[in-house]
């Protein structure tokens, strides 16, 4: 016994070894459903790869031809990619998500653990490989009232050339505040039209705050020019929670409600604990369920509050979000992935298996509910 608990501790060790030494060419930890994924693998022995369906259990083999293994999945869930030596042990593991629709996480800086990422603010020289290897888009940093005193021309030259070697920019102190307006109304907005026309395939992102249903000018901006708002929600605990969906409405009445995105502050000010991350990103898809992302400012140099992230956007941004009434008779989906096998059960008592409820949509049903069985595979937010 004690000879073969030594075996086997050995054969562990050499498998944590050689995991270390096994790469991708590129690591998704997100697809869009039926995409398609070439996966090379780099490794010195000969290796079988398989994929699991976290949901039904069920493993197949992939394929390898021409020294790619193809992932391409059809139906929305959590699988692991498993690549295993000639022994059947499993060398290395990686889960993907795959969804409907991929949501919009935007950080301005977070480490290369972060598994839920599509848009990073990368600072010249730190890590950006690591993010292109995984689709992540690079965004340079651009100033919006510190542009201050260039004119329309020079703030247009600067927004294009932080665009050069960038997949886009995240155009700081963007703000619809009065004091601010001259600058930002006759400088800014103009450079960014201007900017946008010359880079037509770059992306213009913002920092944004309190949204102002009459600025015309910044409102048709962001419209017509800008590909994503991140309103500035900077908050410490639930006492604040109801500035989320007051500053989520104003973007509404300012007509870009499409394009925006809540914008959490990470740091001593703001969010200092994983718990607390949790719950405000929670709050964000509560108050505003139809939300089509959200970001984070501040470092990410705290793993705690970082890993907290990326828990509750797994559950609240990646995972199908349920969302009912009590005694309502409506149930909806506002998460990135289709749920399946929903067990309704009506105040009646009685009992009914929904087989599919699509992202997005809203199932209108005959008896009111009283709750909807709880599962791993979704997360249930009650009205």
């Amino acid at each position: 016994m004690k000879k073969f608990f030594i075996v086997y501790l050995a054969s562990l060790i050499l498998a944590s070894l050689q995991a270390g030494n096994i790469s991708f060419n590129e690591t998704y930890y997100m697809l869009k459903r039926g995409d398609i994924w070439d996966l090379t693998v780099s490794v010195a022995e000969k290796v079988t790869v398989e994929l699991r369906c976290e949901r039904s259990g069920k493993t197949s083999t992939v394929a390898q031809t021409d020294g790619k293994y193809r992932i391409q999945i059809a139906r929305d869930g959590f699988y692991t990619i498993l690549v295993k030596d000639s022994s059947g042990t499993v060398l290395k593991s990686h889960e993907v998500a795959v969804v409907s629709r991929i949501p919009d996480l935007v950080f301005w800086d977070c480490p290369v653990s972060q598994r839920y990422v599509t848009d990073r603010q990368i600072w010249p020289k730190k890590d950006g490989q690591n993010w292109l290897k995984r689709q992540v888009s690079n965004l340079n940093w651009a100033p919006g009232r510190k542009g201050h005193p260039a004119g329309v021309t020079a703030m247009t030259q600067k927004y294009v050339d932080r665009m050069k070697n960038f997949d886009g920019i995240l155009i700081d102190e963007f703000y619809m505040v009065k004091n601010y307006y001259p600058y930002q109304l006759d400088t800014v907005c103009p450079a960014i039209r201007a900017a946008a026309k010359q880079q037509p395939n770059k992306k213009i992102y913002v920092w944004i705050t309190t949204p102002d249903p009459t600025c015309a000018v910044i409102n048709e901006t962001i419209k017509e020019t800008v590909s994503l708002a991140l309103i500035e929600v900077y908050i410490a605990d639930f006492t604040s929670y109801k500035a989320i969906a007051a500053e989520f409405e104003l973007a509404k009445k300012s007509g870009w409600a499409d394009k925006a995105i809540i914008g959490l502050g990470i740091g001593s000010k703001w969010i200092t604990t994983g718990k607390e991350a949790f719950r405000q990103i929670r709050e964000v898809k509560m108050s505003i369920p139809e939300i089509r992302g959200i970001g984070f400012f501040g470092g990410g140099n705290n793993a705690i509050v970082m890993r907290g992230i990326d828990e509750g956007i797994r559950q609240y941004f990646i995972m199908p979000v349920i969302m009912y009434k009590t005694n309502g008779k409506s149930i909806s989906n506002f998460g990135s992935m289709e749920a399946q096998q929903l067990e309704i059960i009506y105040c009646d008592g009685s009992k009914e298996m929904i087989a599919s409820l699509p992202v997005g949509k809203t199932l209108i049903l005959n008896k009111e509910i009283a709750r909807v069985s709880e599962s791993k595979h979704y997360t249930i937010l009650e009205k």
